[in-house]
This record gives structure tokens, sequence and C-alpha cells, in this order.
């Protein structure tokens, strides 16, 4: 593909991802877990679910944090059992964006760094 193409392609995708707002592709029915459950407990709604993550949320049920597949596998290599607390293996804090925002902030170009 030559740097025009690229160039194209790239424009294109910025057009398009301006017109789609986060709130027209986001997940509605997200599945949440309360920090004080277990990676155990995690692991069984996921796979009721199948779904490969979870929102941990705090008391007042707001996001706190996100435990995925591999976060459970990391806690399995560590011989953890399955009483562990979320929050040992947990990625956090959580970044949330209104509905409304852009697609285009998520731009896969803006993502990748160029090599040195």
């Amino acid at each position: 593909m030559s740097s025009a193409d690229t160039s194209k392609l790239t424009e294109h995708w910025e057009y398009q991802a301006q017109q789609i707002r986060i709130g027209d592709i986001a997940t509605r029915d997200v599945a949440r877990i309360g920090r004080s459950r277990t990676i155990g407990e995690a692991a069984v709604l996921m796979a009721e679910r199948h779904i490969s993550s979870v929102i941990v949320t705090d008391p007042d049920g707001h996001p706190w944090g996100g435990l995925t597949e591999r976060d459970i596998l990391r806690a399995m290599d560590e011989e953890r059992p399955g009483t562990t607390q979320l929050a040992d293996f947990m990625s956090a804090p959580v970044i949330t964006v209104p509905p409304s925002m852009p697609m285009d902030v998520f731009s896969p170009m803006r993502m990748i760094e160029p090599l040195p």
C-alpha cells in the first residue's frame, strides 16, 4: 500500500470515527461485580454470561476497576485460591467517557507511538 493510499485510508477512518459516538457502539448491559467479591465469584459470573471481563464496583455501584480473564489466569499462575479479593488482581482506576463523545478520540492512529 502506498503512502498516499495509507493517508486516504486514515482520513476516511477519522471522518467515519467523527460521525460515530461512543454511545452508538457501547455495550449497555455491562457485567458488574462488587469489589468485596472474590476472583472465584467473578470467574463464575464471567463463565455464566460468556464474557471475558467485568467491571468491579465500589459499594455505591460506581466503576472502581476492571477484571479480565487474563487477570484470573495471573491469579491462577500465582497459585492464589479462588477466595482472593478482586482488588489484588484487577486493573484500576476505570476511565469513563460520556456516550456523546465522538469515536475519533480513540482513533487507532492516535494510539500508535512511532518507533525510535
